[in-house]
């Protein structure tokens, strides 16, 4: 039996000196930026709340309306865009198999604090972070913010692009008027909320009951539940 020399012996130790050695060559071990991922997807898989970018702008999908064509690739995609910045609509066809860039909005859960100015500051419960929104965001359900009202914050990158609010709040009626009769022939009369917000309301409904209220149309919608 052959026997194995001292060099031998080394040689697998050695190799993988060599190995690790050569695994770290042009690795940068300073602080690094995450790569931007790029998701494309085919225009027939956009769906209701996504974003995707186009033309250097980013879009949320209000609506998707797919047609289907006779033979492959021949059917189109309808969808209801807005602009994350300007909030502007727009309408925009893409062919079913064109592939679109999306991008990730993230959703926060956040408490809402206080105003400054025309602005909602919210707090991240979990890592405290306050964050003011713009007013106009909110539309209407600014008026009917509490303390500690959690909300859904969208964020694209680290800036908000948009809160996700209910369509329909409740609230607490203060006052109301006099009955007044409009020409469907039923009985409203004007109602001041807690929040100071006015809307016309039944005549069955009592100061101190509480109302729903639809935020699309600031109409009311029946009786609270509280």
């Amino acid at each position: 039996r052959r026997a194995t020399s001292k060099a031998e012996r080394s040689a697998p130790h050695e190799r993988s000196s060599d190995a690790r050695a050569a695994a770290t060559i042009g690795v940068n071990r300073g602080p690094t930026r995450p790569a931007r991922r790029f998701v494309m997807v085919m225009a027939s898989e956009l769906r209701p709340g996504s974003a995707v970018r186009l033309d250097t702008r980013c879009w949320r999908v209000l609506s998707v309306d797919v047609h289907g064509g006779a033979g492959r690739g021949k059917g189109s995609v309808h969808a209801r865009l807005e602009d994350l910045d300007s909030h502007a609509e727009t309408d925009r066809r893409f062919r079913l198999d064109e592939r679109v860039e999306e991008v990730e909005v993230r959703v926060r859960r956040m408490s809402y604090l206080c105003r400054e100015d025309d602005a909602c500051v919210f707090m991240d419960r979990e890592t405290f972070e306050q964050v003011p929104i713009d007013g106009a965001m909110l539309g209407a359900y600014r008026e009917f913010l509490d303390a500690d009202v959690e909300v859904d914050v969208e964020f694209l990158g680290e800036r908000v692009v948009g809160c996700r609010v209910p369509e329909i709040v409740e609230a607490r009626v203060k006052e109301t008027a006099a009955v007044q009769h409009s020409h469907e022939s039923h009985v409203w009369k004007e109602a001041v909320l807690e929040n100071g917000v006015k809307v016309n309301v039944p005549l069955f409904v009592a100061p101190g009951e509480v109302v729903r209220v639809d935020l699309r149309s600031m109409r009311y919608h029946d009786r609270g539940r509280k």
